[in-house]
This record gives structure tokens, C-alpha cells and sequence, in this order.
């Protein structure tokens, strides 16, 4: 069967964060654990690091992020990390 995924069109606002996640990610950490670690990072760098490195001690290998955050001037900082099997790779696009 054809997939159909449900969509959603939401208003992007200065401070906004976003986080896609994979199941090994969402499965070790919780929504609580998630929205504490994008609230209280100072970048997305450091929440993208944060996350992946929380995921791999709870023993999952694979744990990949994209960490969005909504800066000033209208411009997105935007990282990824991945990890498969605890090892981290952050970078910017």
C-alpha cells in the first residue's frame, strides 16, 4: 500500500527549536528527556551532541537527530548528528 503521511503547516517564530529524531533516539530518551535537553542546550550543537550521546549510553546504536534552531535576523542554525554504535559526527548545512 501507498504511504500517506499526515502533515502539518505550523508558523515558525524567533526562538522556535525542532527536533527529528530516530526511534533509537525517541525509544532511550522520552518527550520529557527531549524537550529538557532542546530547552536547556544553548545551541544546536550541543543538543544534537547531548541527545545522540544520552541514546548511545542507554545502548542503542542507532541514534541520529536533527537539532533546528529559529535565530535572529530570520536565519535557521541547523545540525545533525548521528551515531551508530556511540560514535558522534556533528556537522552544519
Amino acid at each position: 500500500p501507498a504511504l500517506k503521511p499526515r502533515t502539518k503547516t505550523v508558523g515558525i517564530e524567533l526562538g522556535d527549536r525542532f527536533l527529528l529524531c530516530s526511534d533509537g533516539v525517541w525509544e532511550a530518551l522520552g518527550r520529557d528527556e527531549l524537550r529538557s535537553v532542546l530547552a536547556e542546550s544553548f545551541n544546536a550543537v550541543i543538543a544534537a551532541e547531548e541527545l545522540v550521546d544520552r541514546a548511545a549510553e542507554c545502548g542503542h546504536d542507532n541514534a541520529t537527530v536533527v537539532v533546528i534552531y529559529v535565530e535572529s535576523g530570520g536565519s535557521v542554525l541547523r545540525r545533525a548528528a548521528q551515531s551508530d554504535c556511540g560514535t558522534p559526527e556533528v556537522g552544519g548545512f
